[in-house]
C-alpha cells in the first residue's frame, strides 16, 4: 500500500488500518473548516490543505467553500492537471471511514 501521508501537528484522529492509514470520520473532517485548520475530502482521501490554501492558483475562496466537506465533484469538475493531482498527495492525512467499508 502506498504511503503518502503528510506529517502533521494535528492531533491523532480516527483509528489506524492495516498499513497505518488513518481512518477519519466525515464528522471529524467537518471540524476542520476554516483557514486555521482546513481539511477536504477528494475520492474518500482526506487532505489537510491548511498550508496550501493561500497558494491555490484558483484562489483560496473555492477551497474555503469546500472546507470540511467532500470536494470531489468540484476538484474533478475543474479538470485539474496530473501535476495538480500529484501535488495533492503530500497533503493526504488519511481516508474516510466509509471508504474502508466499501473496500
Amino acid at each position: 500500500m502506498e504511503s503518502n501521508l503528510k506529517e502533521t501537528s494535528a492531533p491523532t484522529v480516527g483509528s489506524k488500518t492495516e498499513g497505518s492509514v488513518n481512518k477519519i470520520s466525515r464528522q471529524e473532517v467537518g471540524r476542520h473548516s476554516d483557514r486555521t485548520s482546513l481539511w477536504i475530502v477528494i475520492h474518500d482521501n482526506v487532505y489537510d490543505v491548511t498550508e496550501f490554501v493561500n497558494q491555490h492558483p484558483g484562489g483560496m475562496e473555492i477551497v474555503l467553500e469546500y472546507a470540511g466537506m467532500d470536494a470531489t465533484s468540484a476538484f474533478e469538475g475543474k479538470g485539474h492537471s496530473p501535476n495538480a493531482k500529484e501535488m495533492l498527495t503530500k497533503y493526504r492525512i488519511g481516508v474516510t471511514e466509509d471508504s474502508i467499508c466499501r473496500g
